[in-house]
């Protein structure tokens, strides 16, 4: 099964290939459909799915699994951002891999979390470590609905992108939802080198030592300061999107916050 980071690679050993499947088919699906958005992202067959390039030129990505990953913008070549903020097809992919790739981690800390409640390590008393996780499940289960909610948001919303607004920068002109999308972005790239390794660590833990449940706690405790971070952002600065229906989620961040603070 081929992913995108190698992270997620090991993330998917927690889980079946169905839902693998069904975390493609949910990702666009009230922009696409779940059967369309199931073809954008995923390729192969239910039993050994792969996830498919974002970009259409096969010169672009040596394999299927594009190693280049939906948020590393400083690895692309100009024509692929070009592709990227100027087709709707390649940025629905992109943007569908993100939230799927949200989902992907959610159903792994929910596996991990049933595992180790089932047969935790030896000389490990697991209440306290399920108490911790069952917050840090509850905070990214909430910012996994608010990021996917503004990703949503950004494929429904691509074609009126130039109406809400620019910033020149160096005689260069960008467009403010290319500036806030990129932001998405590096949520993206926090979980997947952070966030993804720290679980996928903690799921193949054998011993006390190996259960950094803290180390999660406070890597998703800055992820979620992150995302408040864009909403306070939102809130303060694009009225013209919010006029639109984005939703700022300030309240939402602030809530996922508190729970890592109990």
């Amino acid at each position: 099964m081929a992913f995108v980071a190698a992270a997620f690679e090991a993330l998917a050993d927690f889980l079946t290939a169905e839902e693998v499947v069904a975390a493609g088919a949910e990702a666009l699906t009230d922009e696409i459909g779940g059967e369309a958005a199931a073809d954008i992202l995923i390729g192969g067959t239910e039993a050994d799915p792969y996830l498919e390039p974002i970009f259409d030129d096969p010169g672009s990505v040596p394999g299927p699994d594009d190693p280049l990953g939906p948020g590393d913008l400083g690895k692309l070549t100009k024509g692929q951002l070009e592709a990227l903020w100027q087709d709707g097809r390649t940025f629905a992919r992109w943007t569908g891999r993100e939230i799927m790739k949200g989902a992907l981690f959610q159903a792994a800390l929910d596996e991990i979390q049933d595992e180790l409640d089932k047969k935790p390590p030896a000389g490990v008393d697991a209440s306290d470590l399920l108490r911790t996780l069952g917050s840090v499940a509850s905070a990214t289960q909430l910012v996994a609905a608010i990021t996917a909610d503004w990703r949503r948001w950004a494929v429904r919303h691509f074609p009126d992108r130039a109406g809400y607004g620019a910033l020149t920068v160096d005689d260069v002109i960008i467009l403010r939802f290319e500036i806030w999308r990129t932001r998405l972005a590096d949520l993206d790239t926090y979980l997947a080198t952070t966030l993804g390794p720290k679980l996928a660590a903690l799921g193949k833990a054998e011993n006390a030592a190996e259960l950094d449940v803290g180390g999660l706690r406070a890597s998703v405790k800055e992820y979620v300061g992150m995302v408040l971070d864009i909403a306070v952002e939102v809130k303060a600065k694009e009225a013209l999107m919010m006029s639109s229906g984005l939703q700022n989620h300030v309240a939402d961040a602030q809530k996922a916050q508190s729970l890592l603070s109990s």
